[in-house]
């Protein structure tokens, strides 16, 4: 009798989640906050995310969009990948990590794999969006995962029909030369990055961007997010064919214990993507770290617990 109870008792426990889960598919707006470039410099041991970001209220976001470069030395201790975890929840389906050099050059992709359950490269469709999630440290080096990735781009865009919107999230930018986005920002451009092994100018620009406005011709809303972006905080544009191109990124934290004012500094941002399934709508806003984790600029910086440990 017991264990009739016990196995009654797993069959409400699943059906309770399955009515959880319908629930959470009705609502009428999904929050995912996209974060890059998030280490701590006063943090000597590399596998610190800035503590603002310990103190945002995680619970308020059905995601996280993670742009690179997330700790100093991402994958060379699997506890730091626990910890990324326990914060940023990886095994989310919403959750998306793209790989920035930090994350990826200590050559321990293990670890990444096994916290995310995820290949370092993926297109996933989630209601009425569609997103790519790139690892551009892939170079002609390994031209087997370099064209397969190209691949995958080429068909997401070839067979979208019913998405409003694809978001291709990056960490480093990967393209220039675009029309309308001359001053686009980010920490650094990657003028000569090869889409495939295929030809010598396989840039973004000749291969995949042609694909992206044939993409927005037929009525979908594309979007670039760049993650690799500390020291602009942020930047928005839009070419002359309507493709956006954002970037956002923060690193106040590389100036604690220098000889610099508080009020002199730009403060880091971070980006709100906002979901409307049933209006198929994509919304997204900068909002300042300070005012999302609450906490004083000034005496944050000033704060001796900010300083290297």
């Amino acid at each position: 009798m017991l264990k009739l109870q016990i196995k009654n008792l797993g069959w409400i426990i699943c059906l309770l989640a399955f009515a959880l889960q319908g629930c959470q598919s009705e609502k009428d707006e999904y929050n995912f906050l996209f974060v890059g470039h998030t280490y701590d410099w006063s943090y000597g041991r590399g596998d610190k995310v800035d503590k603002r970001l310990e103190l945002v209220n995680l619970d308020d976001y059905d995601g996280f969009w993670l742009g690179g470069d997330i700790c100093a030395s991402t994958t060379l201790q699997p506890k730091t990948m626990s910890y990324l975890d326990d914060l940023f929840d990886l095994r989310n389906p919403n959750t998306h990590f793209v790989l920035g050099n930090h994350d990826y050059r200590d050559n321990n992709l293990d670890f990444y794999f096994k916290a995310t359950g995820r290949p370092d490269y993926y297109t996933y469709s989630f209601k009425n969006l569609v997103i790519s999630v790139l690892n551009t440290n892939l170079n002609p080096s390994d031209c087997e995962n370099l064209d397969a990735q190209y691949k995958m781009i080429v068909e997401a865009c070839d067979t979208i029909t019913n998405a409003s919107h694809y978001v291709l999230l990056m960490h480093h930018q990967i393209f220039k030369n675009i029309d309308g986005i001359q001053n686009f920002k980010s920490n650094g451009i990657c003028d000569h990055y090869a889409m495939n092994c295929d030809s010598v100018d396989s840039y973004f620009e000749f291969t995949i961007y042609p694909k992206l406005v044939d993409l927005k011709e037929r009525g979908v809303e594309v979007i670039i997010v760049v993650g690799d972006t500390g020291w602009d905080k942020g930047s928005e544009k839009e070419s002359v064919e309507g493709v956006r191109f954002l970037a956002s990124g923060i690193n106040n934290s590389y100036y604690i214990g220098k000889d610099v004012k508080a009020k002199d500094l730009k403060k880091d941002k971070v980006i709100i993507f906002t979901l409307y399934p049933k209006e198929r709508i994509l919304d997204y806003k900068y909002v300042e770290l300070n005012e999302l984790s609450d906490v004083n600029f000034n005496e944050w910086f000033k704060s001796s617990e900010n300083l290297t440990e």
